[in-house]
């Protein structure tokens, strides 16, 4: 008879703050793995102390991932850590050795040996290849280290793989590299050929992220050959230093737009709610920080359907804005509401354009059916640039929106920033 096997009990995961170290040699050997191999491998090798030579097994749990990576679904994780598991393993780390007859050699070198993974319920087991283990434990020279929580908010492989490479010469304060071999680095040869694309989608986004959710802040400059770009000067700054004798960053507007604008928002938006940061004396970076990990924990198919946009911009406005509406602004009752608003009857309205009807779906889902009928349906928009005015069919109605009830007011204002406008006003509409 087969003894059954006592059921496995898993190592106490890593927290947050867990240290992950590596040989400077294998930071360059990142190029042709992807986020979630980046995110597991980091996360097995959080494990290990690597001061310490010591290689040995551990257990661990999808449900620990998780806990780090909130944003992978539950149902996701497991899939992707069979997935991931299988992939580490097909892309080995190559090094070249001098052989004992004094030539060079190539070896290949796999991340772990013995990897076990149980389906039914997600526990996965690893240990360090032997032949790798050299250059992840007993580090003495020639390292680099990072915490789990200033890389566990990346949404890109490419942010994750040039912030290890930025982390290499931080203590250098600048890293100064040929386009070629950035590009080899970041596993991103033959692609964006253009400088103006790779610029754009690359090296700038990639840096909007580290900037915001690191523990660094990094700027660039152009090294040219004449008027051709050939490779860049990163200078790398701890924030942990910058910030001694320092008050935040309130009122840097620059900032803000680094930050903002390769999060999808426009020009205007971005320029708007830096000014209104800065009104209200506080620090964007702050908030924005704190926003995309609220965002972060929504269910994948929250934010797959939604505008990531839209959404960091709409509370990024509701905190820096005056409080001019209740707190009840997205939960409006008819209880305080006459039976019918005070105008009188008017034509048949024209049909709702794109704009108006986006908004007009947010603000229904948000108030009661009445309240919709009377208050909200009768609304017709004129747009202005990047503001939305709302005609009313009087002025009893307007006033009464925006003074008396100021809650249905608050309602279709926060509608219209979701929807892309910076501002809103009321008027009443000169057709009828």
């Amino acid at each position: 008879m087969t003894a059954i096997k006592p059921p496995i009990e898993p190592d106490k995961p890593p927290p947050l703050n867990a240290v992950v170290g590596k040989h400077n040699n294998t930071i360059s050997m990142l190029a042709p793995l992807g986020l979630n191999q980046l995110r597991l491998l980091s996360f097995c090798l959080s494990f290990y102390d690597s001061r310490k030579p010591d290689n040995r097994r551990f257990t661990t749990t999808v449900k620990d991932l998780k806990n780090i990576f909130k944003g992978m679904g539950e149902k996701t994780a497991y899939d992707i850590v069979r997935q991931t598991i299988i992939a580490l393993n097909s892309k080995p780390y190559i090094t070249t050795e001098i052989n004992a007859r004094g030539n060079i050699e190539d070896v290949v070198v796999f991340w772990f040996s013995g990897l076990r993974y149980e389906r039914t319920q997600g526990i996965f087991t690893f240990i360090l290849s032997d032949a790798i283990a050299p250059y992840l434990t007993g580090l003495k020279a020639e390292f680099t280290r990072f915490r789990l929580e200033h890389v566990y908010q990346f949404r890109s492989a490419i942010t994750w793989k040039l912030y290890e490479n930025l982390k290499r010469w931080e203590g250098d304060g600048s890293w100064s590299v040929a386009l070629t071999e950035l590009r080899e680095f970041l596993g991103m040869a033959g692609k964006y050929p253009k400088w103006a694309d790779f610029k754009k989608w690359v090296i700038d986004k990639a840096l909007a992220e580290i900037n915001l959710l690191s523990d660094i802040r990094v700027s660039y400059a152009y090294r040219k050959r004449q008027k051709l770009i050939t490779g860049l000067e990163f200078n790398i700054a701890s924030k942990a230093e910058q910030q001694e004798g320092v008050v935040g960053t309130i009122g840097d507007t620059a900032n803000d737009m680094r930050l903002l604008r390769p999060m999808g928002l426009s020009k205007p938006q971005a320029e708007a709610l830096s000014r209104l940061a800065k009104e209200a004396g506080k620090d964007l970076e702050f908030y924005l920080r704190d926003i995309l990990a609220r965002w972060e924990a929504k269910p994948e198919a929250e934010q797959k359907a939604g505008n990531k946009a839209a959404y960091i911009y709409s509370v990024l406005h509701r905190e820096f804005s005056p409080k001019l509406f209740t707190d009840e602004a997205l939960a409006v009752s008819e209880k305080s509401l006459p039976v019918a608003p005070p105008f009188l009857h008017t034509p048949e309205p024209p049909p709702d354009g794109p704009e108006l009807a986006a908004i007009k779906r947010l603000v229904e889902a948000r108030v009661k059916p009445g309240v919709y009928t009377a208050w909200v349906m009768p609304l017709r928009l004129r747009i202005q640039g990047n503001t939305a005015v709302f005609l009313g069919p009087n002025k009893i109605f307007c006033s009464y929106i925006t003074k008396t009830a100021p809650e249905i007011w608050a309602t279709i204002h926060e509608a219209a920033l979701e929807s892309g406008f910076v501002k809103t006003e009321m008027d009443v509409n000169p057709v009828l």
